[in-house]
């Protein structure tokens, strides 16, 4: 792993532990910045929006399914991309 890589790593599993230990506290403290509030819990505008790629013919249970699994996980958005290729 190159030196750049390596602490980008070590950022992001300190980001997360950061925003786990005060989730699990109850939240940011009392008179924390708005800011540092935003990323514990952002809204629904800055969530996660990957491309979800179909691949062949999808039937509306799977796709309702999948849609359930993204917002179970605090994804409210996505970037469809169609292929019938396969």
């Amino acid at each position: 792993m190159s030196r750049p890589t390596g602490w980008l790593l070590l950022l992001v599993i300190f980001s997360f532990s950061l925003a786990t230990n005060h989730a699990q506290a109850g939240g940011p403290p009392q008179g924390a910045d708005p800011l540092y509030s935003g990323f514990l819990d952002p809204p629904r505008d800055y969530s996660p929006m990957p491309f979800w790629f179909w691949n062949g013919k999808m039937e509306g249970p799977k796709i309702q399914e999948e849609i359930r699994n993204m917002v179970d996980q605090h994804v409210y958005g996505a970037c469809l991309h169609a292929s019938d290729s396969l």
